[in-house]
């Protein structure tokens, strides 16, 4: 089979009867120092051969390759819909993702044991000379100083739920403080004044949203008088099960409790269910995410619905933003903030005694 011609720039060109340099121009967009006839006769006569610009090619020439690396993992639904956020404002920019990362898709994998690996995937990406960079917060911290290194050689970095004071590049979070405080003044509406906070564990690959979240909640609880909050972190090698055990064989068990993160909060319906606690009438239970689950859950999780789509295209328009600047415009880092809402369901109500 006779494998189709491709059509060349100077094929577009001769068509339309203009030099090369002209019909580049003109296709690239330059289209100022020309009449509309000759505009007409090399965009048509583009169509009619099914031209495409070589961005190969292109990006050798200028430099500009239109690509941008994704260092995120398709975790749960959440990182998901962030990676559908991230693609669907790359495309509107004519910028292509790249996307990479550790181990499976269900799991971190153990970063201390794969530095060659990690630092393999990051090259990877700046040898196809990559425009700018968006990251999982556990790949960025844990390969840290390469991402430093990336920063002095001018490509940009965005990571998504990293509150990192000498971050080396913008951050894009969820309104957490907040959202936290919004879950905290809900449940003590409801009545409630012992609490349980569910934390996720703390390690060098960056969890500190954790430690924003069970913070806030933390300090709205503790303006209402005569309240009390237990907390338990999850073991960074566990499932949860038995940090959720703990927390509900307190001496003073709390009867409510704040898992910060839906993963928590389904670990916590497990271990409620083996010791015959009742959700909501003996225990109320608030996640953070609102992931695909979490309706589905019996009962459905009330739960903070974060904009995990919105939080995508937010990293990419940060990103791009830095790729357009010159040295002369370039701003101080940023911090930006994407809000939220309490999802009330049916996991959450007024406590037993009252």
């Amino acid at each position: 089979m006779t494998k189709p011609k491709v059509s060349r720039l100077k094929d577009v060109a001769s068509a339309a009867e203009v030099s090369v340099g002209s019909a580049s121009r003109i296709l690239r967009g330059d289209t100022g120092p020309f009449r509309s006839e000759t505009i007409d006769r090399v965009l048509n006569a583009a169509k009619r051969l099914d031209w495409r610009r070589n961005l190969l090619v292109s990006g050798m020439q200028t430099g500009q390759t239109q690509t941008v690396g994704v260092l995120v993992p398709p975790r749960d639904s959440f990182w998901n819909s962030v990676l559908s956020g991230i693609h669907s404002q790359l495309a509107e920019s004519d910028f292509l993702p790249i996307t990479v990362w550790l181990g499976h898709s269900d799991g971190a994998p153990p970063f201390e044991d794969d530095d060659e690996k990690g630092v393999e995937l990051i090259n990877r990406l700046l040898d196809r000379r990559v425009q700018g960079l968006i990251a999982w917060p556990q790949i960025y911290c844990a390969y840290r100083k390469y991402f430093n290194n990336v920063v002095a050689k001018n490509t940009p970095i965005v990571v998504i739920d990293l509150y990192e004071d000498n971050l080396f590049g913008d951050s894009v979070v969820s309104a957490d403080s907040e959202l936290s405080a919004e879950a905290a003044e809900h449940l003590l509406q409801l009545g409630h004044r012992h609490f349980g906070c569910f934390s996720a564990e703390r390690d060098v690959h960056s969890h500190d949203w954790s430690a924003v979240r069970e913070r806030a909640f933390r300090e709205a609880v503790n303006q209402v008088p005569n309240t009390s909050v237990q907390t338990v972190r999850l073991d960074i090698t566990g499932e949860g099960y038995q940090e959720a055990e703990q927390l509900l064989s307190l001496p003073q068990r709390p009867t409510a409790i704040f898992a910060l993160t839906d993963h928590l909060a389904a670990a916590i319906y497990k271990v409620a269910g083996q010791m015959n606690l009742k959700i909501p009438e003996e225990l109320s239970v608030v996640g953070f995410s609102d992931l695909d689950y979490a309706a589905k859950l019996s009962p459905a999780l009330t739960t903070i619905h974060q904009q995990p789509r919105l939080i995508g295209q937010k990293a990419a328009d940060l990103v791009l933003s830095r790729i357009r600047e010159t040295e002369e415009r370039r701003t101080r880092f940023q911090l930006h903030e994407v809000g939220g809402w309490l999802e009330v369901r049916d996991s959450t109500g007024p406590p037993a005694n009252q």
